[in-house]
């Protein structure tokens, strides 16, 4: 299966412009069959907690959610994909953005609004680990009616890959400085 995940990644880095292959492979970690968080569980969580910041707080005790002083980060230690971890060596880190998709599918669940999510780094962009920054607007953290608002049928994805070669945009053309 990983020569075939590695030859679908090269072909859609040759073939396909960056803002599609972020919506594609975003598209596919909304649906990931292997996220280590089912929406069981994250449906759980929300309805145990009170409001958007108790949420956050129990989503920080039972998953790969940290609070730094203030901004939320999804951080994982280690690549979790089967995909990579069938041969990580040459993968495509176009494959992280699958892991975009599903943290930003988790949050609009959880939080009942979408949020925009930025990929900071990754381990298949040979950094140490992986972070993804949860970006809550404060206008919506202030309104209680949103927490119970229902999911979004679709989301943009953007993300940004600093550190690294290979930067996107979330903005057709962009370029982001270093």
């Amino acid at each position: 299966m990983s020569v075939w995940i590695k030859e679908l990644l090269k072909n859609l880095d040759e073939y396909v412009d960056e803002p599609i292959r972020e919506k594609i492979m975003g598209a596919c970690g909304e649906k990931c069959p292997f996220t280590h968080l089912s929406d069981d569980k994250l449906i759980e969580i929300k309805n145990a907690s009170e409001n958007e910041d108790e949420f956050l707080k129990a989503l920080c005790q039972q998953w790969y959610l940290i609070n730094e002083d203030g901004e939320y980060v999804v951080v994982f230690d280690q690549c979790y994909c089967p995909f990579a971890n069938e041969g990580i060596q040459g993968l495509s880190k176009k494959l992280c953005y699958c892991s975009l998709g599903n943290i930003k599918r988790k949050f609009a669940i959880g939080l009942g609004r979408e949020v925009d999510v930025i990929m900071k780094s990754a381990i298949l962009a040979g950094d140490k680990e992986c972070r993804f920054y949860i970006k809550l607007a404060k206008a919506y953290r202030d309104r209680e009616e949103t927490y119970n608002s229902p999911l979004p049928h679709h989301a943009a994805y953007g993300s940004e890959l600093r550190g690294s070669a290979d930067q996107a945009s979330s903005t057709p053309g962009e370029q982001k400085p270093k």
